[in-house]
């Protein structure tokens, strides 16, 4: 990945990371996470932009999800699989 995508990716995890939402949007950004870290292992640039895409996609639909629902912090597997993400990915 380049050095954009990358700065582009932590900084979408980064806000992700400081939200709260219902716990079903969680369980949908965990999915997410999972897809776009097995992009990020794989050096696969293309699933990779898919899944900052669907995570864009996601953090937009959070307003209208915590409207609707009691919100939380990330859950632990969720914030502990985002750090990992934003450690990983941040500048080497």
């Amino acid at each position: 990945m380049d050095d954009d995508s990358r700065l582009e990716a932590v900084r979408l995890l980064t806000a992700v990371a400081g939200r709260a939402a219902s716990r079903p949007w969680w369980e949908s950004v965990d999915q997410i996470l999972i897809a776009l870290e097995r992009a990020w292992v794989a050096d696969q640039a293309r699933p990779f932009h898919q899944a900052m895409t669907e995570l864009y996609s996601a953090a937009q639909d959070r307003g209208t999800d915590a409207a609707s629902q009691p919100t939380v912090p990330p859950p632990p597997p969720v914030r502990d699989r985002l750090v990992d993400l934003i450690h990983q990915i941040g500048p080497k």
